[in-house]
């Protein structure tokens, strides 16, 4: 199994565990009705999938260099406390390097968003079924 589809299924195990908590607090085992309880399925699934596609965005970001200004300064901002400062120096094209080689792709996270938000459409759907 590639690496790709490890950290999936890794965020699809996180996204599981952050729907039923989501689920829980939204009164799901609580719910009167079937209408009620696929409302609150449609909005836990919802949840998990935006947070899922904002993570996968942040990553994209983080990976086009947007913050490595700023990241490089408060870095050496921090490690010039350091008494062998002078010694670890490092230019912003090492850091760029160093930071470009610990990048990791969005795709895992992208896919389980989207995962979740087909879900969340689909309980949608039955909601407007089943209320309507």
């Amino acid at each position: 199994m590639s690496d790709l589809w490890k950290k999936y299924l890794v965020d699809l195990g996180i996204g599981a565990v952050l729907v039923v908590s989501l689920c829980s607090f939204f009164g799901l085992f609580g719910a009167e009705n079937a209408s009620d309880a696929f409302r609150v399925l449609s909005d836990g699934f919802f949840v998990a999938g935006f947070l899922f596609l904002c993570l996968g965005g942040l990553t994209f970001t983080r990976n086009g260099g947007v913050m490595d200004g700023l990241s490089f300064t408060f870095k050496t901002a921090f490690a010039r406390i350091r008494s062998d400062f002078e010694t670890a120096r490092m230019t912003f094209a090492e850091y760029r390097e160093e930071r470009e080689r610990k990048a990791s792709s969005p795709l895992p996270s992208v896919l389980a968003g989207l995962t979740y938000l087909v879900l969340a459409v689909v309980f949608l759907v039955v909601y407007s079924a089943v209320s309507g």
